[in-house]
């Protein structure tokens, strides 16, 4: 009888056994290398996901050319505009530039300003007309619409508040939207900038 007992007894471990291992099999089925795998692939997805956002939002970027023109009433035409190296067309310039960039300020669209610079002054009914080349880095796939309704009405609300010194004629404004060359053009077209020689250089 002892001898039996203790086979029924090791029996009846093994059986217990047994059931343990099946109840852990089917309260844990993932083994800790499938664990591990299913992390890693979220990782990699993860990676891959905000590599494509740096991609897009730093190196996926490009320059975008705008025309500004507005006519200035408060101020008379005189020759030396037509000299970009004057002193008269220098002030001038720089009271328009900060006008424009002023009309920037506090919105979304600061930090995508490259800059603004005044590539012609011209005789426009007892006025003069500003013609103005407004340079932005967008993200290359921004919809171009959205983004010249933007800078139009950003500047046109400038416009129509305090323009002091100067008085503008808002019913003159136009905005364009230019190719690169067109702006590079333009931009190589001015002989001075600030107080230096503008050779051949976009910014």
């Amino acid at each position: 009888l002892p001898t039996v007992n203790a086979a029924q007894h090791r029996s009846s471990n093994s059986a217990t056994a047994g059931t343990n291992r099946m109840s852990r099999s089917r309260t844990n089925p993932w083994e800790p290398w499938m664990i591990a795998l299913v992390v890693l692939a979220i990782l990699l997805v993860l990676a891959t996901a905000i590599g494509l956002l740096v991609y897009f939002l730093i190196y996926d970027q490009k320059l975008f050319f705008y025309n500004a023109s507005f006519r200035i009433n408060n101020v008379q035409y005189q020759p030396n505009f037509d000299k970009q190296t004057s002193a008269e067309f220098r002030e001038l310039s720089r009271n328009i530039e900060v006008l424009i960039k002023q009309a920037f300020q506090a919105t979304p669209l600061e930090k995508r300003l490259i800059n603004a610079r005044v590539v012609r002054l011209s005789p426009g009914n007892d006025g003069v007309l500003a013609d103005v080349v407004l340079i932005f880095k967008f993200i290359a796939t921004d919809n171009k619409e959205i983004l010249w309704t933007n800078i139009y009405h950003s500047l046109l609300k400038k416009l129509k508040s305090s323009t002091w010194p100067l008085s503008i004629d808002t019913s003159s404004y136009k905005l364009s939207e230019i190719n690169e060359e067109s702006g590079t053009n333009l931009l190589n077209s001015c002989k001075y900038q600030n107080g230096f020689l503008f050779k051949n250089r976009l910014l």
